[in-house]
């Protein structure tokens, strides 16, 4: 069978290409993965390095699935332990979830809080911000 790091480690190069329906397609992929019953894959997801990639698509204010998709992903990595979520602050993910908190999609909003409060429960590097 194919190792869950190496399905996450497409899942990121489609979070990273330039292509917009891929990156939806992965971003939905990401957001999927976790909702699967179980142990959350939140290890493999932080050494496949999708954090960089669905940070940067919380900025992508055109395509609000999109940021949905990548804030919830990130709000269950947040899940993890203090250096996974450690991992989301260290790749600049609070300035653009707060952003999103003013974001006109309902759903954009809530992943939002979602990640946010779950960072903010992290770990204690977090708690110091």
């Amino acid at each position: 069978g194919v190792s869950m790091t190496s399905l996450l480690g497409v899942m990121a190069r489609g979070l990273n290409g330039g292509d917009a329906a891929i990156q939806l397609e992965a971003a939905t992929a990401v957001r999927e993965l976790f909702a699967i019953e179980g142990v959350p894959p939140i290890q493999e997801a932080v050494d496949a390095g999708v954090i960089q990639p669905l940070v940067g698509l919380l900025s992508d204010s055109g395509r609000p699935t999109l940021q949905g998709d990548a804030a919830c992903a990130l709000a269950n990595i947040a899940t993890g332990t203090s250096e996974q979520t450690q991992a989301i602050v260290d790749a600049g993910g609070i300035p653009p979830l707060i952003q999103l908190l003013s974001s006109p999609d309902g759903d954009v909003r809530h992943q939002a809080v979602c990640a946010l409060g779950n960072i903010a429960v992290g770990g204690p590097a977090a708690r110091d911000l």
